[in-house]
């Protein structure tokens, strides 16, 4: 077994405060619209 994988895994449930975020919201505050189309 991984003991990397699973020290990140268990830091990741250790510190998770069960908030969760909309993805439009998250790409927003980076400056990303995930609505324009990349194709013209």
């Amino acid at each position: 077994m991984d003991m990397k994988l699973v020290a990140v895994a268990w830091a990741r449930v250790v510190t998770d405060s069960g908030e969760r975020h909309e993805l439009d919201d998250v790409a927003a505050e980076f400056g990303v619209d995930l609505g324009e189309d990349d194709d013209g």
